[in-house]
C-alpha cells in the first residue's frame, strides 16, 4: 500500500467546508480523476453512504468504481473507502485554525494498492506515485478555488 498525505488552507469555516464536501454528489466538482457519480442508496451523506463513479486509473483508464463512507464525525473526519475496482481509501481532516480570520486546514490522505503482485511497489515508484500525488494536490487546489469563490 501507498500513502499520499497533502494540506490545504481555506479561507471558510470547518463547517463550510465539510457541509460542501459531505454531500458527496459535489465530489466530482474537485476531486481529480472523478467523473459520473451516482448514488446507490437513498442517502447523500453519512457513514453508510454507498455510490459508484468512474475512476480515471494511471496507467489503466476510466473504470467503473464503487465507494462507500466508512467514517464520518460532523466537521472533523469523513473517510470513503473502495468496495469495488482498485484498492483505495481517501481520508480528510478538518482543522479549524486559530486567529482573527476563519479558516480551515483541509488534510487529504490517500492510500492505494497497485494491484500487480510482488512487483506492484516498483511499478508504483516508477510511474504510479508522481500522478496520484499530483491528482490528490490537483484536489486540494480545485477545492479551495471551489469554497473561496
Amino acid at each position: 500500500m501507498s500513502t499520499i498525505a497533502r494540506r490545504v488552507d481555506i479561507r471558510v469555516s470547518a463547517e463550510q467546508a465539510f457541509e460542501y464536501m459531505a454531500h458527496i454528489t459535489t465530489l466530482p466538482e474537485y476531486h481529480a480523476g472523478i467523473s459520473d457519480l451516482r448514488l446507490l442508496d437513498d442517502k447523500d451523506r453519512g457513514q453508510g453512504l454507498i455510490f459508484a463513479c468512474k475512476v480515471d486509473v494511471p496507467r489503466r483508464g476510466l473504470l467503473d468504481c464503487e465507494f462507500e463512507i466508512t467514517d464520518f464525525i460532523d466537521y472533523i473526519l469523513m473517510t470513503i473507502k473502495s468496495t469495488s475496482g482498485p484498492k483505495s481509501e481517501g481520508t480528510w481532516h478538518f482543522a479549524r485554525m486559530a486567529g482573527m480570520n476563519v479558516k480551515t486546514r483541509i488534510t487529504y490522505t490517500l492510500t492505494y494498492q497497485v494491484p500487480v503482485p510482488i512487483i506492484g511497489g516498483l511499478i508504483d515508484a516508477l510511474f504510479i506515485r508522481r500522478t496520484m500525488s499530483q491528482r490528490v494536490e490537483q484536489t486540494l487546489l480545485n477545492l479551495k478555488t471551489k469554497l473561496e469563490e
